[in-house]
């Protein structure tokens, strides 16, 4: 997992953060998390068919604040944030029930 030194958070970053972890994310708390964070996926830049390219970023996980970030490494930008806030919301608005989890035992 590359460190992450340099930083930018996106106008979307920051209004996602606000809605859906809640108060105003701070440059330096979110590189610490992306830090901490479990390394899920690579950014790559893909070549479209139509000769141009898209940026599919890197995805990072960070269990003890159970939150997802989406960051573009190449440019150095937070895209997104994801947490299950905005998850029960989507799920709520679509009429799905929240899933009930049961152990195995195992």
């Amino acid at each position: 997992m590359p460190e992450i030194s340099e930083l930018y958070l996106s106008t979307h970053f920051r209004e996602r953060w606000r809605e859906r972890v809640g108060g105003e994310p701070k440059v330096s708390a979110v590189r610490k998390l992306i830090n901490e964070s479990v390394y899920l996926q690579q950014c790559q830049m893909l070549r479209l068919h139509s000769g141009g390219f898209f940026c599919m970023p890197g995805i990072y996980w960070h269990p003890e604040k159970n939150i997802i970030i989406k960051l573009d490494e190449i440019e150095k930008v937070a895209i997104t944030v994801l947490s299950p806030r905005c998850i029960m919301e989507e799920w709520e608005a679509d009429g799905i029930e929240r899933p009930v989890f049961k152990s195995t035992g195992r």
